[in-house]
């Protein structure tokens, strides 16, 4: 049994649903209007991707995502114009408990004086001795866990049931993506549309609700396969805002990759559909619910896996060359 298996295990899901509840009636004792979830990576780009895709992107949103964003401008602009004069919870993701744009993000908002009603962290069981903040809650994963991952567990839970989505139907459609047979046909495609051990891979919508899942197939991928010289190079693009811009490269410049395809209406479907024929692994009609995300995500992770362990021998659940980045970022900031 793998990690991303291990976490869609019935008792485990049991743990992560009763964590997740707790949380939110938690919240809603305190009568949070806004719940701004603090992380970097996995840690936001999974519950991003299903509170968009679900919702809308351009809605009245109930969760703030910060860390990927840590100049004082910006953090400036989110409290002036979004948090100042709400009541707030904050969410700290980090497994290692130390993420540099985390702790970044997470101690300007705290020197805002904001009205902060509740606090809570989510991290590892081997890690969370490490945090230095107090907080009212301390929430710990198991430590195989990996944060590209992690939309499964009360990292992505929790700000995607405080949006009003629901959770159940999510993790129902994980399961069922765990144990239907697309990821190996998907993989089996890959392996013969893989001319000359190309690198290139495109994921492509035709919607703005879902180019927080691209951004989230990016992660999973390049961080899962990227390592020991190889990997798969994702390139999101949305048609059709992108279709003068990359689809002239993947016309005539870079003629060999694959293609995974998200949402796509019927005209460009077609379109794509007779450009693109021999690279396209797949396409997914992604409706506007839980069940749906939760199925796609988890068949998406279950490929991944199996093109890490089988076709690049690489283990999908670490990142060397992320840690070593991390590493330099902590000494950069403590001269700071």
């Amino acid at each position: 049994m793998n990690a991303f298996e291990y976490m869609l295990q019935d008792d485990v899901l049991r743990e992560y649903k009763r964590v997740t509840r707790e949380t939110i009636e938690e919240m809603k004792s305190r009568d949070i209007d806004i719940l701004v979830s603090f992380g970097v990576g996995g840690s936001v780009k999974g519950a991003k991707a299903v509170i968009n895709g679900v919702k809308g992107k351009i809605v009245d949103k109930k969760v703030v995502f910060l860390g990927e964003d840590i100049s004082e401008h910006y953090l400036d602009c989110v409290c002036e114009n979004i948090l100042k004069g709400k009541k707030l919870a904050l969410g700290f993701n980090s497994l290692s408990a130390t993420t540099v744009e985390t702790v970044t993000a997470y101690e300007y908002i705290l020197s805002k004086g904001l009205d902060i009603a509740y606090t809570f962290s989510v991290t590892k069981e081997s890690r969370v001795d490490k945090l230095s903040e107090i907080f009212d809650k301390n929430i710990t994963l198991n430590d195989c866990i990996s944060g590209r991952y992690s939309v499964f567990t009360p990292i992505g839970l929790i700000p995607i049931a405080f949006e009003g989505i629901s959770i159940d139907e999510f993790l129902d459609g994980a399961k069922d993506g765990l144990t239907e047979s697309l990821a190996s046909e998907m993989y089996n495609t890959f392996m013969i549309k893989q001319f000359k051990r190309n690198t290139l891979q495109v994921v492509s919508c035709t919607s703005k609700r879902m180019s927080a899942l691209l951004k989230w197939y990016q992660q999973l991928v390049m961080e899962s396969t990227g390592k020991d010289r190889a990997g798969l190079l994702v390139l999101p693009v949305e048609y059709p805002a992108d279709l003068h811009s990359i689809e002239q490269y993947l016309q005539d410049g870079q003629l060999q990759f694959t293609e995974i395809m998200f949402e796509h209406d019927s005209t460009m479907r077609e379109i794509i559909l007779r450009t693109h024929s021999e690279s396209l692994l797949v396409s997914f009609e992604v409706r506007k619910n839980a069940n749906d995300f939760g199925f796609v995500m988890s068949v998406l992770c279950s490929f991944v896996v199996k093109l890490c362990t089988d076709y690049f021998d690489v283990n999908p659940f670490d990142q060397p060359g992320v840690e070593v980045y991390k590493n330099i970022a902590k000494e950069v900031r403590s001269k700071c």
